[in-house]
């Protein structure tokens, strides 16, 4: 089983954080808990809620996790651009049931992203977010 898990670039920084995705109820502030929530009780029998490490991160940015690696063991998000040596780039999306990628050359032609999919060529090469020149 994958592990769910997403990534958003920070809002002033542009740095990547890695780990639950959450908004808010009105949809306009996004976020990133890269640390669970946690439960504590005090000597007293009372608990609070913490939360720890929140990051308001780009919405446009947010991507979920394949649950697939590269040839170099990176981790391969939605949105991200794998190539390989000599051939087509090809980007990573979510179409709301599984993930696919589509050519750069050839945006209508999708193909499914699996483990048999991805091999001993795949290379995470960049994302649409920082690197549109490779699209």
């Amino acid at each position: 089983m994958r592990q769910i898990k997403f990534r958003g670039q920070l809002i002033h920084s542009g740095e990547w954080v890695y780990g639950t995705y959450h908004y808010s109820a009105d949809g306009k502030m996004h976020y990133i808990l890269n640390r669970e929530m946690f439960l504590e009780r005090f000597d007293q029998g009372e608990w609070a809620l913490h939360e720890k490490e929140v990051h308001q991160v780009i919405a446009k940015s947010v991507s979920e996790f394949t649950g697939l690696k590269d040839k170099n063991g990176i981790e391969i998000y939605e949105g991200d651009i794998i190539g390989r040596d000599g051939f087509f780039n090809r980007v990573v999306q979510h179409n709301g049931v599984c993930f696919e990628t589509y050519s750069v050359n050839n945006p209508e032609r999708l193909f499914p992203l699996t483990k048999h999919s991805v091999d001993e060529y795949d290379k995470v090469i960049g994302n649409i977010h920082q690197n549109p020149e490779l699209l």
